[in-house]
Parts: C-alpha cells; sequence; structure tokens
C-alpha cells in the first residue's frame, strides 16, 4: 500500500500545476509522502533481509539493495531536516533523489521478475 501511494502522489508532486496553483495540496501531499516513503525504505530493507531470496540473487546484490535502501531512507530525511530550515530547493532535489531511487529499486523487480521465471539454459 505504502508503495502504491509513494508512487501515484510522488508523481502527481511533479505537476507544475498542482505545486503553483496549490500551495496546501503539495504540502499536504508531502505529509503524506515521507511517511509513506520511509515505509517503503524499511520494508525494502526488511524484505531484502527476511525473504527468501530468488536463485541468483547472490550476497553483492544483497549489499547493493541494503544500500540502496539507505540511501533512499537518508534522502528523505535530509529532506525533512532542509524543510524545517525552510530550504525549500534543498527539500525538493533530496525528495526528488529519493524518489528516483524508490522508482529505479521498483523498476528493476519488473525487469528480474521474468529472469526468475525461465529455466537456465546453462543446465542442459
Amino acid at each position: 500500500m505504502s508503495v502504491t501511494v509513494y508512487s501515484l502522489l510522488g508523481a502527481l508532486q511533479f505537476v507544475p500545476l498542482l505545486r503553483r496553483g496549490r500551495q496546501n495540496w503539495h504540502r499536504i501531499a508531502g505529509r503524506i509522502l515521507v511517511p509513506a516513503g520511509v515505509l517503503v525504505a524499511l520494508s525494502g530493507l526488511w524484505m531484502n533481509f527476511f525473504y527468501s531470496r530468488p536463485p541468483g540473487d547472490g550476497e553483492s546484490l544483497v549489499l547493493v539493495r541494503f544500500v540502496v535502501g539507505l540511501a533512499m531512507l537518508a534522502c528523505i530525511v535530509l529532506a525533512v531536516l532542509a524543510i524545517r530550515r525552510r530550504n525549500f530547493s534543498r527539500r525538493g532535489a533530496w525528495m526528488t533523489r529519493g524518489y528516483a531511487i524508490a522508482l529505479g529499486a521498483g523498476t528493476q523487480v519488473f525487469t528480474m521478475m521474468g529472469s526468475h521465471l525461465r529455466p537456465d539454459r546453462r543446465s542442459r
């Protein structure tokens, strides 16, 4: 659920008409996005360590997923710190980075999905 909220609401944050004309909308959406993004990052980290790995996923991929999850979480925390200092441009940059990391991680799920379903051709 948090992934869906973060993905869809995050995409709407980039629509200039919604940001410019409705400051309250952007602020409320941001207050929903931050906890949703934290949940996405933490659940990704949790799944990385506690779900069984598909065949072919080695230790290096576990490490990469750990680093990416921490990077996403760090971007969101840095964005919150920036907004508390009223540094709007820095907040936007950090939230954009966090969103980009999340989209990259989500894209990996779809691109790797088929590779786990195909039989290994090397075993023939």
